[in-house]
C-alpha cells in the first residue's frame, strides 16, 4: 500500500515499511546532488518529523 502526500512540489509517497520516496523537481536534485530516486527514512524523533537520505550499497546487501 503506498500512499502519496503533496509537499509543495515534492511528491511523496510513503510505504507500509517505513520508507519514503521522493520525487523532487529536477532543480532540487541538482541543488543538491541527489538522483530523483532517492530513498528516505521518515522517523517522527522529539516532535519533530526527520527524513534522512537511505545510502544504497552498490551491492543490494541485505
Amino acid at each position: 500500500m503506498v500512499t502519496g502526500l503533496q509537499l509543495g512540489s515534492i511528491q511523496a509517497y510513503g510505504t507500509l515499511s517505513g520508507y519514503i520516496y521522493l520525487h523532487l523537481p529536477q532543480y532540487l536534485c541538482k541543488q543538491f546532488g541527489i538522483s530523483p530516486s532517492t530513498s528516505f527514512s521518515v522517523t517522527y524523533k522529539d516532535g519533530k518529523i526527520v527524513i534522512e537520505q537511505i545510502k544504497e550499497d552498490k551491492e543490494n546487501a541485505a
